[in-house]
């Protein structure tokens, strides 16, 4: 009763679904364990044997480059347990270096606070004040025009305390 249940109500599309998710993984943030834990799970899904020479390919295909490249170089692993052992090893040296180095994991929280630095510093060029000082000198880049003045005129005016456009 319960194969018959199993049969009538089971998910067609398992199989391709987790294809398509072995396709698409990758390893991030370093989680070499929680990579090879679903990329089993998908290859299970999926049908396939973990020692399959396309299945190993799309396994490597999911590491960061440099990390499959010491896997290769130092211990030319050839089976499926072969590379789960190696690639745990070359990223448990990879973590120790980066301790030893004082590296930390503060690369995303940089790129986002430039991004947030550069949409402030755009926002102040795209911002609706009404409120100009008419005297305020506009130093936006590029608005400037001291091409045509010689050195002598340029000291003159700044002695002035006048812009390069007040002549």
């Amino acid at each position: 009763m319960m194969v018959h249940f199993g049969n009538t109500f089971i998910d067609t599309m398992t199989q391709a679904k987790a294809h398509h998710e072995l396709t698409k993984l990758r390893m991030e943030g370093g989680h070499i364990d929680e990579y090879i834990a679903k990329f089993e799970r998908y290859v299970t899904m999926a049908g396939y044997r973990v020692n399959e020479p396309t299945v190993l390919e799309k396994f490597i295909k999911g590491l960061p480059n440099p990390l499959a490249r010491n896997c290769v170089k130092m211990d030319n692993p050839d089976s499926w347990d072969e590379w789960k052992e190696s690639v745990r090893r070359r990223q448990e040296v990879y973590l120790k270096w980066r301790q030893i180095l004082g590296v930390s994991d503060t690369k995303k929280e940089q790129s986002s606070s430039k991004k947030k630095d550069l949409n402030k510093w755009r926002q102040g060029f795209n911002s609706k004040h009404t409120e100009k000082d008419p005297n305020t000198m506009d130093t936006t880049p590029g608005r400037t025009r001291a091409c045509c003045m010689t050195t002598e005129e340029r000291a003159h005016l700044m002695n002035k305390g006048k812009c390069f456009n007040c002549q």
